[in-house]
């Protein structure tokens, strides 16, 4: 395996329609398993393992440094990396749902924390606010821009190469979007891009990006052929 590895994993499911949405479902925990027990299979070796500052993200890390134990394998516990968060969607739907609530009854549904509507409505909603604000039409003095969010990832690959060869990164879907789009990949070219795309990033999956030099590569994207069809959710 070639040297200066990151593995990026969107967390397990989490409990999108619960009142914290921050906790892994069964599912969740079931699916970073999984994740384990396939890189112990697969024989890949991580000198550091990282995790999000989320619930689901030291969860899903949790679980699944333990499948990887449980299978023979050998591993580090996760360290926690603060700048590897997701992106701040509670500010920004607190500035963007107002202007639809009157006129589009999925955004009241999501103000009033009401979830009538099917996740594909409900994801669609939130493709429109993220995309709004990486479109620079959602702005607040205290609301970082999508410039400064994908400057703190970079930040936090940045990290991981200077920490050791092979690194594993639980996050979230926007992180590992705004991963894609640092490295230049055709599926975020843009930033609106970007966002949008998180909509349509499973539940643990795997983004492999590699050094080039001063600059990573992505090698494999959005990969879960580690999970059971029976096992692969969006939410």
């Amino acid at each position: 395996m070639p040297p200066s590895q990151i593995f990026v994993v969107r967390h397990g499911q989490a409990s999108a329609r619960a009142h914290d949405y921050d906790v892994l479902s069964s599912l969740g925990a079931r699916q970073a398993t999984h994740l384990g027990t396939h890189f112990a299979r697969a024989g890949v070796r991580f000198d550091a393992v990282f995790a999000g500052p989320r619930r689901r993200h030291r969860d899903t890390a949790r679980h699944l440094v333990e499948a990887v134990r449980a299978a023979g394998g050998d591993v580090p516990d996760a360290i926690e990396l603060p700048g590897s968060d997701e992106i701040p969607l509670g500010a920004i739907l607190a500035l963007w749902l107002p202007r639809y609530i009157d006129t589009d009854p999925v955004a009241r549904a999501v103000a009033e924390r009401r979830f009538d509507y099917s996740d594909d409505e409900i994801r669609a909603l939130l493709r429109r606010a993220m995309v709004a604000w990486a479109d620079g039409e959602v702005v607040s003095p205290s609301l970082p821009s999508f410039a400064m969010f994908a400057s703190r990832i970079a930040d936090s690959l940045a990290h991981l190469r200077a920490h050791a060869e092979t690194t594993l990164l639980v996050t979230s879907a926007g992180p590992m979007a705004a991963t894609l789009h640092l490295c230049g990949h055709a599926a975020a070219p843009t930033p609106a891009a970007t966002m949008a795309l998180t909509v349509a990033i499973e539940n643990c999956a795997v983004t492999r990006v590699a050094a080039d030099g001063a600059r990573l590569i992505v090698a494999d994207a959005l990969g879960v052929t580690h999970l059971p069809d029976a096992d692969r959710s969006l939410m």
